[in-house]
């Protein structure tokens, strides 16, 4: 069938016009087509955010949605909201900039989340970039963010969270996989600061993510202020070891289940050297630690894991976003 194309230009950059803006009140739903090419350089609050989509205030749902090459003079890249809701389903978010033209960035590669409600779900969040948050910034009161079977690859960070940068509110990760991204300075995967800043990590997976203190340390995986509040449960973390002795309370409270790490034996592991990158396939292979090691109960009511395929294979759920066993031929639905 024809693909479904909303672009700003027929080349990134070309010209600076953002591709869609959702008014406080309204309500979009945009299923199976692609949004690229936006590029929001203006000078005023919302004229240099959210290249692809800014939300004011209104609600938003993607599905089967492909949103690349966008461009932020300052934050969300991709998707700036400000105090809305937004729903991101069966997605992939890749290649998008919150920076200039001359390099220097802001926050949220992908997407500013700010005093909003944000839910992705079966999503890839990859080869992102920005200064702060390679895929997500969040901040502002009231905040929240919910990652359930997703994919958050191969990002950069210029300054904090190469991955997703924490700064307030209230962070969930079930089931998400965070390998090969990269802060220049501190947090490669998650970076989590101040008193409002409460994640729950659970039946996840960070593995080779890179920040100034080395690839693979606690502090690459989770960097958390002292006043952040993290708990983190039947994960595999790289550098914070695992329940029942040996956890690194650097990076978070042991709540029972976390793996020893080891290996996962990702398909085609990426190195975070070579960010921004959207690359790589990060489902586990035969022998993976991440099989049946999950919590079931954290999974309840999803039925399908990010290729679509069944979550739950031989009673116990996997690790990440997705589940060994399934064939895996149609790998992300989606197109490098």
């Amino acid at each position: 069938s024809d693909e479904t194309i909303i672009q700003a230009a027929a080349s990134p950059g070309a010209v600076v016009q953002r591709v869609i803006f959702v008014n406080s009140g309204q309500q979009l739903l945009l299923r199976h087509l692609t949004i690229r090419h936006g590029f929001a350089d203006g000078s005023s609050s919302i004229s240099r955010r959210g290249g692809g989509i800014y939300l004011d205030g209104g609600q938003l749902e993607l599905e089967d949605v492909i949103l690349t090459a966008n461009r932020a003079r300052s934050d969300g890249g991709a998707i700036y909201n400000s105090s809305g809701t937004v729903t991101v389903l069966n997605s992939d978010i890749r290649s998008n900039q919150g920076c200039q033209i001359d390099g220097s960035c802001g926050n949220g590669g992908a997407i500013n989340n700010f005093s909003g409600a944000l839910t992705l779900r079966n999503t890839l969040l990859r080869g992102n970039e920005a200064g702060r948050g390679g895929a997500i910034y969040t901040s502002g009161a009231g905040n929240t963010l919910s990652l359930t079977n997703v994919a958050v690859t191969g990002n950069l960070a210029a300054n904090l969270g190469g991955a997703i940068a924490n700064v307030a509110g209230q962070l969930q990760l079930t089931n998400v996989v965070f390998s090969a991204n990269r802060a220049i300075g501190e947090g490669g995967g998650l970076h989590s600061q101040s008193s409002g800043a409460t994640p729950v990590i659970r039946n996840s997976v960070f593995w080779n993510n890179q920040d100034n203190s080395g690839i693979g340390t606690a502090g690459a995986s989770i960097f958390n202020s002292a006043l952040t509040s993290t708990t983190v449960s039947h994960s595999l973390i790289q550098g914070c070891g695992g329940s029942g002795g040996g956890w690194n309370a650097d990076c978070g409270a042991d709540l029972g289940g976390n793996v020893l790490p080891q290996n996962p034996g990702f398909t085609e592991a990426i190195s975070p050297g070579s960010t921004p990158n959207p690359n790589g396939y990060f489902r586990q292979g035969t022998a993976s630690p991440l099989i049946n090691r999950g919590n079931n109960a954290y999974i309840a009511g999803v039925g399908t894991d990010l290729d679509g395929w069944a979550r739950i294979i031989d009673g116990v759920v996997d690790l990440g976003p997705y589940e060994f066993g399934n064939d895996g031929l149609f790998r992300d639905r989606f197109e490098p």
